[in-house]
């Protein structure tokens, strides 16, 4: 159960409320005045009447002006509100210590101290559930920004999916349809790698957050069904140094920067470098390319599946990532460190 629901429990409300009860009861056992029935009626009485000014006056005058943000104009409606309470209160007061009394004259003369007892009882009550409730609609409010983060970052998820499986199958089916005229079992062997990508695609991708370990074998594979396309076209580097882990990672955050090379590599004197590395509960992904000048400017070289990875480490990792994004003549270099806790 998450805190807004425990503080929504009607238990737990209950229990706070014989809380008090028990207390008060304990203080007026002390006094000589009041016996054990006089003591139940009074404590019973005056909590119940309490929680009747909390929980079904107060808090809807509290909720109105937490959402309203303007407490300064509610605060003559509080105090109207609370010496009305007071009030009701002393003459329940007054009333119960009348009727167990012989001489009712003898409390006429502390009814105006016993307004301000109580006024200050209900100043501290109403103290106590403004605190609540605005605690209350604090957690409710970043648990409802929480939801709005993670349904925008499945909605840009869905879209780099999109934007990505058809540009990446597009480039297999071009392959499969060669090799199946040249080579049948290297064809057999693409297709086998295609299906992992695919999968990965359809299925690893639909969670919020995967292993580590499964977004670098996805890199890997996809990496050699590359180097399997472009043949001696391309040099292709990789350095990956990262031990066996339980870590997650949200779904193509690092193949996003890596399809992104091959997407915008040179034409000629075409060079890719990924190195992946964990250290110090630090992820470090450095990634080059050559591009074309003439053909790609810096902004269209990070393309589009770039801009909305930004936008989902932002939301998945705030102040806890670092991305660099430079070109150096016609070479394209992307460097992304996250920390993990």
């Amino acid at each position: 159960m998450d805190i807004t629901r425990l503080l929504n429990s009607r238990l737990m409300i209950v229990l706070f409320w014989v809380f008090i009860a028990t207390l008060l009861l304990l203080q007026l056992l002390a006094v000589d005045e009041y016996d054990f029935r006089k003591a139940i009626l009074y404590s019973a009485v005056i909590t119940g009447t309490f929680a009747f000014y909390v929980h079904v006056v107060l808090r809807r005058i509290i909720s109105r002006a937490i959402q309203n943000r303007r407490f300064s104009t509610w605060i003559l409606r509080f105090l109207l509100i609370g010496i009305i309470a007071s009030a009701v209160l002393t003459v329940e007061d007054y009333t119960m210590d009348s009727f167990f009394a012989q001489d009712w004259n003898r409390y006429k003369d502390a009814i105006l101290p016993r307004f301000f007892g109580m006024l200050m009882a209900t100043i501290l009550i109403s103290g106590i559930a403004y605190a609540f409730e605005l605690y209350r609609h604090h957690i409710k409010t970043l648990k409802a920004t929480q939801e709005l983060k993670d349904r925008l970052n499945e909605l840009e998820l869905k879209s780099i999916r999109q934007q990505l499986s058809p540009h990446f199958t597009f480039n297999v089916l071009n392959n499969l349809q060669f090799l199946i005229q040249r080579d049948r079992d290297e064809a057999l062997t693409l297709l086998a790698q295609y299906s992992k990508v695919l999968r990965y695609y359809v299925y690893e991708s639909q969670h919020k957050a995967i292993l580590l370990n499964d977004e670098i074998s996805f890199l890997k594979t996809y990496l050699e069904l590359e180097k399997d396309r472009l043949g001696h076209e391309v040099k292709i580097e990789l350095d990956i140094a990262i031990a066996p882990n339980e870590l997650k990672i949200a779904p193509f955050i690092l193949s996003t920067f890596v399809e992104n090379c091959f997407k915008h590599l040179s034409i000629k004197d075409k060079w890719i470098s990924v190195l992946i590395h964990f250290k110090n509960n630090k992820l470090h992904l450095v990634v080059h390319n050559t591009y074309d000048l003439q053909k790609d400017s810096a902004t269209s070289c990070q393309g589009i599946g770039l801009d909305q990875v930004k936008k989902r480490l932002e939301l998945t990792y705030p102040g806890k990532y670092g991305l660099g994004v430079e070109t150096n003549e016609n070479v394209f270099k992307v460097d992304l460190e996250i920390k993990f806790d």
